[in-house]
């Protein structure tokens, strides 16, 4: 037979060290756990601070090669202008690089503001990935709906189609940018916004699915384009946007060798 156990009761001040070693535990996790939730926060705010200034420094970039093409005039294509050319074309390439690592190290933590995914997507485009930037602007896209903002929606689905087409989906990019132009031509029958500004937009995004069609080579669809960017354009009154917007149009139909019929606003 086994002895018998005899249970020796707990004194108090047993029973009070149990109490507080047990309450001290606790006290250790919530720690541990505050401190991993201020680590993981401050590494994800660095994370959101890194992609934003690799955003910035790209702009930046851009903005200094605009200026310095201003600049150089003819000059800008020279054998002499080369090596400043190629720093910022490596300087753009590596704030680029910078924020799609973020992005990847992060992915499902941090998430870009449209115009972000709007500048991560044109930089791609710049730097040839034409197809990599495609996922960006659809990203631009759904927050434009998202946020039920039709002027971003018209604007990000524009440039959204035009890299569809670039990268080799002419059908759904021809279908995406129709559907800007028409986002466009509603947003002009709406007083809350400019009526000229936003037809212009739409004769705009016209303009630009012509060239893409052209350098890709899909010729089918252009006369028919070039003669409804045509008539959108007659119906723009404001003589300095009419003016432009038919010299872009006079230029297509001389590449293309179609005649124009409207005349540019005196």
């Amino acid at each position: 037979m086994f002895p018998e156990l005899k249970m020796t009761p707990l004194e108090l001040k047993d029973v009070i060290t149990i109490i507080l070693s047990f309450l001290a535990f606790l006290i250790s996790i919530g720690v541990a756990a505050f401190n991993w939730w201020s680590w993981r926060k401050k590494s994800l705010d660095d994370a959101r601070k890194s992609l934003t200034d690799s955003v910035v420094a790209m702009i930046a970039a851009r903005r200094e090669r605009e200026e310095f093409r201003y600049q150089s005039g003819d000059e800008f294509g020279n054998i002499k202008t080369l090596p400043y050319r190629i720093a910022l074309a490596d300087q753009r390439e590596l704030h680029l690089s910078k924020a799609l690592q973020v992005l990847k190290t992060y992915e499902h933590k941090i998430f870009p503001s449209y115009f972000e995914y709007m500048m991560l997507a044109a930089n791609l485009i710049d730097s040839g990935r034409t197809a990599d930037s495609v996922r960006f602007y659809e990203n631009a896209l759904r927050l434009a709906r998202s946020n039920n903002d039709h002027l971003a929606s018209a604007a990000s689905r524009r440039v959204y189609g035009r890299a569809k087409i670039a990268s080799g989906r002419y059908d759904e990019g021809r279908k995406d940018m129709l559907t800007a132009i028409d986002e466009y031509q509603k947003l002009a029958g709406q007083r809350a916004h400019d009526r000229d500004r936003m037809l212009e937009e739409a004769a705009e995004t016209y303009r630009r699915l012509i060239w893409v069609e052209i350098q890709a080579d899909q010729m089918a669809a252009v006369d028919s384009d070039l003669s409804a960017m045509e008539i959108l354009v007659s119906r723009i009154t404001d003589p300095g946007r009419l003016r432009s917007l038919t010299s872009g149009l006079n230029e297509l139909r001389r590449i293309t060798g179609i005649e124009v019929d409207i005349k540019p606003a005196e």
